[in-house]
């Protein structure tokens, strides 16, 4: 299968707060932040293929990771965007960790974690060299 064979085809997409998904990027998929908008556009950029917001089966629990981006040796890379900073969003997120962590998914390897600055942006070129680092591109 190719890339954009994998692109392409159906997932189960992230229904959850869909009235949140309001921001859209260049291709017109509509995201729920406009971190995320700056994201999936970077993904875009870099060709970088990817669903966004899939549901997927995490030791049991459904979870939803921003993208899930293929590489080039068609391993499957997971990248969450960690943008708000309250405390029920950073438990959360640590409960997601523990689960990513022990199905084996690790930063560096498999997973993929951006953040917005203190004052809610997101660093573009970082972005842009974590995901050429992740991807090697």
């Amino acid at each position: 299968m190719t890339p954009e064979q994998w692109a392409a085809l159906p997932y189960r997409e992230n229904t959850k707060n869909l009235e949140h998904k309001v921001h859209p990027n260049r291709k017109g998929l509509l995201c729920r932040s406009k971190s995320e908008v700056m994201i999936t556009n970077e993904y875009d950029e870099l060709a970088i293929y990817y669903h966004y917001d899939e549901v997927i089966l995490v030791n049991g629990y459904y979870l939803s990771p921003d993208i899930i981006g293929l590489a080039w040796d068609n391993q499957l890379k997971y990248h969450e965007h960690l943008g708000l900073a309250t405390p029920e969003y950073r438990e959360r997120n640590d409960f997601k960790d523990k689960l990513y962590k022990d199905a084996g998914l690790l930063p560096g390897r498999n997973l993929i974690y951006t953040y917005d600055s203190e004052r809610g942006r997101l660093n573009l070129p970082l972005l842009s060299e974590t995901l050429k680092d992740a991807y090697l591109i």
